[in-house]
């Protein structure tokens, strides 16, 4: 299965919105909630498939908001549409650093070093086996 067709699979898609809808989040530029995401991704979910593997899908603005700091200032923050949020789940959830991480050191036959990944913190780990 090629990478893209993993990441819009029906299994991942679903994890997606399921975890999209626990992180819950505020409305995006659409102002669809995260409680009609399953509705919109059962009517639209072949036409999002189709503009995605024809490289014709194009996420929608983000909505800038800023979030007050301690020291007075504020700080931005940009809330992508839910749909979009699904989709980046699908692909973090798929392509993960832990995955990418495991072909590249494969590929230069450092595959023992994989075993020191954990949360993050696989670029520190790949460069202290590099090292030795």
């Amino acid at each position: 299965m090629k990478l893209m067709e993993e990441i819009l699979s029906e299994k991942n898609l679903k994890m997606a919105i399921k975890k999209v809808k626990q992180n819950k989040g505020a409305l995006g530029v659409d102002k669809m909630t995260v409680q009609e995401v399953e509705q919109w991704f059962e009517q639209y979910r072949e036409e999002l498939i189709s503009k995605m593997m024809n490289k014709q899908y194009r996420p929608m603005p983000v909505k800038r908001v800023y979030i007050p700091k301690p020291n007075g200032k504020q700080r931005p923050l940009g809330i992508p549409t839910v749909v979009d949020r699904v989709i980046q789940q699908a692909a973090a959830k798929t392509t993960g650093l832990r995955r990418i991480t495991k072909e590249i050191l494969a590929k230069r036959g450092l595959i023992s070093c994989v075993d020191y990944y954990l949360n993050g913190t696989a670029v520190r780990h790949v460069r202290w086996c590099e090292r030795d």
